[in-house]
């Protein structure tokens, strides 16, 4: 800050330098912020696919376990057809919206959301099941195997 004739006050030199170097600060925050979000919407959307996956896993396991006869396998081993003791259990995946979807009783309800791969192997016991839920390009890929009750019991 600079005296002339008595008055008080910065120069529009001392000014626009201030202004340089707020700009500079504030752009520097700003990508750090963008960059942080960007990190954070990816792992949001990583960690949303790798829970539906392994949700829709447990779901298809857990029916697979109680199925009272063989499982049958159909449409090119992506198709899962189960009997249990309260009725017929179906599992397959959309493939226009990639969505994964259990039928009981006449009710459709989607399992997961993102499934780009379903697979069930034509073993008789255990039954290997793998599912892929893919985001961004990456692929989240899981595999089990479920033995069903032999006989019913």
């Amino acid at each position: 800050m600079s005296l002339k004739n008595g008055q008080a006050g910065f120069t529009l030199v001392e000014m626009l330098v201030s202004l340089a170097l707020a700009s500079l600060i504030v752009t520097a925050l700003m990508s750090v912020y963008w960059s942080a979000n960007s990190l954070f919407t990816r792992q949001s959307a990583d960690s949303e696919a790798q829970y539906g996956a392994r949700s829709a896993m447990q779901r298809v396991v857990d029916d697979v376990r109680v199925a009272t006869l063989a499982p049958v396998v159909v449409d090119n081993n992506t198709k899962l057809v189960l009997t249990q003791s309260s009725g017929r259990v179906e599992y397959y995946r959309n493939t226009i919206n990639n969505d994964l979807y259990r039928s009981f009783g006449g009710n459709v309800v989607p399992v997961a959301e993102g499934i780009t791969y379903l697979y069930f192997s034509n073993a008789v016991n255990p039954l290997i099941i793998t599912i892929e839920a893919t985001v961004e390009g990456k692929p989240y890929r899981l595999s089990s195997s479920a033995a069903y009750r032999v006989g019913g019991n």
